[in-house]
């Protein structure tokens, strides 16, 4: 299998950021909080998203939650300079959201279903790439097919991947969240409040060098139970639903402990919830 990829530092949270065309009434700096229901809306089926700083930054990866179609394309290009004048990163245009379209049922249409981010539909449009620093990054994505007619973006995130020198176990627990309550009346009838939905994801690093236990501890100890990640588990898989179901935009459930089960290794279980 692929392996693991993840995202720890955001630098998009540190950059001065844009976006065009925008609809009347919305501004692009939602995109940058943890706010699902706080999007940015283009005009119409594309946008284009520019992001600077005044030091260098390194990436290798752009996501974006997004209502996205599967005709979704993202194009990454990078610069050396915060002007974007000596290019050193172009993707090329790729597919963004290469899976099917989640299936959510009623009362969510596939039109509605597009933008129901707390109740398992929305998107995650993204490419991966080599890492490279840059001072500017432009995104561009567009959705020839989208049934609600514009795309918008409910986050962004873009920075540095990670990939470990040995990669996660088998065996990974992947979980669908439920937060809906079921409850029985006197007559003895089912009923349901509606809750929202999530998903979780469990991995056993086992064999961690020192390289991946340095990284993934200061990942433990700075992004704590607060600070989201992106994490892909397989990254380019050939079954492009395997790749998005198992991948997300997450925060640990709980902190874990680091375990050294040889003189060579370390190990850990992670598990993540998506925000």
């Amino acid at each position: 299998m692929s392996n693991l990829k993840i995202i720890i530092d955001n630098a998009a949270s540190r950059a001065v950021l844009s976006a065009a065309p925008v609809a009347p009434g919305m501004s692009p700096a939602v995109i940058l909080n943890d706010t699902k229901s706080h999007v940015c809306r283009a005009t119409g089926k594309e946008i284009e998203i520019v992001m600077s700083w005044d030091v260098p930054e390194r990436v290798g990866g752009a996501h974006f939650l997004c209502n996205g179609s599967p005709s979704t394309t993202i194009e990454v290009l990078g610069y050396s300079d915060a002007a974007g004048t000596t290019k050193v990163l172009d993707t090329g245009v790729r597919q963004a959201c290469p899976a099917r379209s989640r299936v959510l049922r009623a009362p969510w249409t596939a039109v509605s279903g597009a933008s129901a981010y707390s109740w398992g539909g929305g998107a995650n449009a993204f490419t991966w790439f080599d890492n490279v620093s840059v001072k500017r990054l432009v995104v561009r994505l567009k959705d020839p097919g989208s049934l609600q007619g514009y795309l918008e973006l409910s986050h962004a995130f873009v920075g540095e991947s990670f990939t470990p020198d040995q990669n996660a176990s088998y065996n990974p627990g992947l979980t669908p969240v439920d937060r809906g309550e079921p409850f029985y009346t006197d007559a003895g009838d089912r009923r349901f409040v509606p809750g929202t939905k999530g998903s979780k994801l469990s991995v056993d690093l086992e064999g961690m060098t020192e390289r991946d236990r340095s990284a993934i501890w200061d990942m433990l100890v700075a992004n704590g139970l607060g600070v989201p990640i992106i994490i892909s588990l397989y990254p380019g898989d050939a079954s492009r639903e395997r790749e998005r179901d198992h991948q997300m935009y997450g925060a640990l459930v709980q902190t874990a402990a680091m375990r050294r089960p040889n003189f060579a290794r370390h190990a850990t279980t992670l598990e993540w919830e998506s925000m």
